[in-house]
């Protein structure tokens, strides 16, 4: 209070909105499921989602929370998973798409919703904005097509799927290292984790960018930064206009 902070915005993520009994995209009232709550990284959220709400400001602090999508964007520095998912795609070490898909959102457009819920929102209020439901082969077909390259012909079934992820799991418990396919990550988009998006467009004034917009801007991103080389790409392809 003493330096004027009025409104505080917390990031959390959709993945902690469970389905609705009805099998409809979830809401911001939509718990999250038990097998939900087998990911530690979405429990973490679940859990901190929780203090959030039991703190009481002492002050006039209000609190606002978003839940984001599964974000792809420029500006991955990381990269996160969606970067690292790119970047794997341009140095041809996918051998095909994997089963399963999420909601996809433009890091820009949960830009957009934190400056408006910074702005507008109310103590207390959640949003999501979380994007389209998209497919792997969906996501993975518009990142070879901004990055110019040959879309990725085999489907990978669901039992190779699992079973690559369980071998990662093991060769990096072997090694002390970190799981390169996550059993976990696996499973959540294999449960084609859907929520709605409907509270944010309506009250924030959120709109999404094409998928195809969003991955011609990561790629070119990557590719200016010089990412393509470092995640060895054997041949850098070019821009797409």
């Amino acid at each position: 209070d003493r330096h004027g902070v009025r409104r505080f915005v917390h990031v959390s993520s959709s993945g902690v909105i469970g389905h609705k009994s009805d099998g409809s995209p979830g809401d911001e009232d939509t718990p999250a499921s038990p097998e939900q709550l087998r990911n530690l990284y979405f429990r973490s959220k679940v859990e901190g989602d929780a203090k959030i709400r039991a703190f009481t400001p002492r002050q006039r602090l209000e609190v606002v929370t978003i839940h984001p999508g599964w974000m792809f964007g420029p500006g991955d520095a990381g990269p996160t998973s969606a970067g690292k998912l790119c970047l794997d795609l341009v140095a041809r070490k996918l051998p095909g798409v994997p089963p399963g898909g999420a909601c996809v959102v433009d890091a820009r457009d949960v830009a957009f919703a934190l400056g408006r819920a910074l702005e507008i929102g109310r103590h207390g209020d959640r949003y999501i904005v979380a994007g389209e439901p998209r497919t792997l082969r969906e996501i993975l077909d518009a990142v070879a097509d901004a990055a110019s390259l040959p879309r990725l012909r085999l489907d990978i079934p669901t039992p190779f799927a699992l079973l690559a992820a369980h071998g990662s799991e093991l060769f990096a418990r072997i090694t002390g290292g970190v799981p390169s396919i996550p059993l976990e990550g696996v499973r959540s988009l294999l449960g084609r984790h859907h929520v709605s998006s409907a509270r944010a467009v309506r009250e924030l004034g959120v709109s999404f960018r094409s998928l195809d917009d969003t991955m011609r801007a990561t790629i070119g991103w990557y590719r200016d930064e010089g990412y393509f080389e470092r995640a060895g790409a054997r041949e850098l392809p070019s821009p797409v206009a």
